[in-house]
């Protein structure tokens, strides 16, 4: 039996922000949508929380592999390093574009924000910008995950 959840690729590389991947990522799980891990290759990213390693995390798919076509929305977590590695590969770019012009929503958190505004097409509407705020070094998600319930009204996948 194959999942009918609507698809969101997370575009993640090394140096993620591990709070928001993984705060996004409940929340939309519990929204009926299934969240997928896209890179640039297959191999493990690096799991970062302020600056600090705290491990790895799988990729499901390679951006080579993902088709646009699948996924109602892109979700793209800042971090130390990701949205920048993200921004240098045209293979990235292109995805954000296509999932874009199908109608896709587009959400980026914190220091991913500029990661697809040169990506999206200029008749688009721009990508969705999920804040993050600090206090007393932890992240205060709840801001971002109330925003980020908006995507159930998402349509689903065309056929």
């Amino acid at each position: 039996m194959t999942n009918q959840r609507p698809k969101i690729a997370a575009l993640i590389a090394d140096a993620f922000q591990e709070e928001e991947y993984f705060f996004p990522k409940v929340a939309l799980n519990e929204a009926g949508y299934q969240v997928e891990v896209v890179s640039s290759g297959k191999q493990p990213v690096e799991i970062y929380s302020y600056f600090a390693r705290t491990g790895l995390l799988d990729v499901e798919r390679a951006i080579a592999d993902a088709r646009p076509g699948d996924y109602v929305g892109v979700l793209i977590p800042g971090g130390a390093k990701s949205p920048a590695l993200l921004a240098e590969d045209p293979r990235v770019t292109k995805f954000v574009q296509d999932v874009s012009a199908r109608g896709g929503v587009i959400a980026c958190i914190c220091t991913a924000s500029p990661t697809p505004s040169s990506s999206c097409s200029p008749t688009r509407k721009p990508p969705v910008q999920l804040g993050c705020r600090m206090r007393r070094s932890s992240l205060i998600a709840t801001s971002s995950l109330r925003r980020i319930r908006v995507i159930p009204r998402l349509s689903r996948p065309r056929s």
